[in-house]
């Protein structure tokens, strides 16, 4: 299937050609201004923000002045309409979720973190390829399974039976990119609204528990600088 980066026009969504240009690199085989998920990824995430890709883009000309200020997305043809791929574009810093290993560690690594795996659960509460592990999954954290694994092992397995699809005859895998991209995104999005609100939250926590501590140390007979005590000799 392919996929277009689009930039919204008032109900309209302008299709971008970006397969020209000097840091697009062609790996599929799709024809014209198609592109496939995955050299998508790969052309985005060498810019730093989306100001900056959009700057690049008004500098070859792809877009106008106008539509700096405009949503961009990648889309795909459903029929007669173009469909979002769920969340916004991938940039420079988001690119680790895109590597196996650190998406595993991550998700892996919330396993105590409630919060996380119910919203994981809820999002891919309908998964046709991982329905069992996420049925395993909220057994687990209701208790109500004599399965012998532990949840950061149901995670790592939810994890491989996602972004992997095994042929049951040879046992050959192959990475479904649209899974990774998916889950890649889920993780990303959960990390920049709720890991930069917990760390907001603990600075201000932090700055109060050292306002508490200066006020603690304050003793009120001790003089102010260049005041005369009556101890003073």
């Amino acid at each position: 299937m392919a996929y277009y980066l689009t930039i919204k026009r008032g109900k309209d969504y302008k299709l971008l050609n970006v397969t020209s240009l000097d840091r697009f690199e062609r790996l599929s085989d799709f024809k014209n201004i198609g592109m496939s998920l995955y050299e998508v990824d790969k052309f985005t995430t060498k810019f730093k923000d989306e100001n900056d890709f959009k700057m690049y883009l008004c500098q070859n000309g792809v877009l106008d002045a106008d539509d700096f200020i405009r949503e961009i997305s990648i889309r795909r043809k459903n029929k007669e309409k173009l469909e979002k791929v769920r969340y916004d574009l991938a940039y420079m810093d988001d690119s680790k979720y895109f590597d196996y290993s650190y998406l595993r560690d991550r998700i892996v690594s919330m396993q105590n973190n409630y919060h996380f795996i119910n919203k994981l659960l809820s999002y891919y509460r309908n998964s046709y390829c991982n329905n069992s592990m996420v049925y395993l999954l909220n057994s687990i954290m209701l208790g109500m399974t004599d399965s012998s694994m532990g949840i950061g092992e149901a995670l790592d397995e939810f994890v491989k039976k996602e972004i992997f699809d095994t042929n049951i005859v040879n046992g050959e895998t192959h990475l479904k990119y649209k899974s990774l991209h998916d889950l890649a995104m889920f993780v990303r999005n959960y990390d920049r609204k709720y890991l930069s609100k917990k760390s907001s939250v603990d600075k201000e926590d932090t700055e109060k528990k050292t306002k508490v501590k200066v006020r603690k140390r304050v003793n009120k007979t001790d003089p102010i600088e260049g005041q005369c005590s009556l101890f003073d000799e």
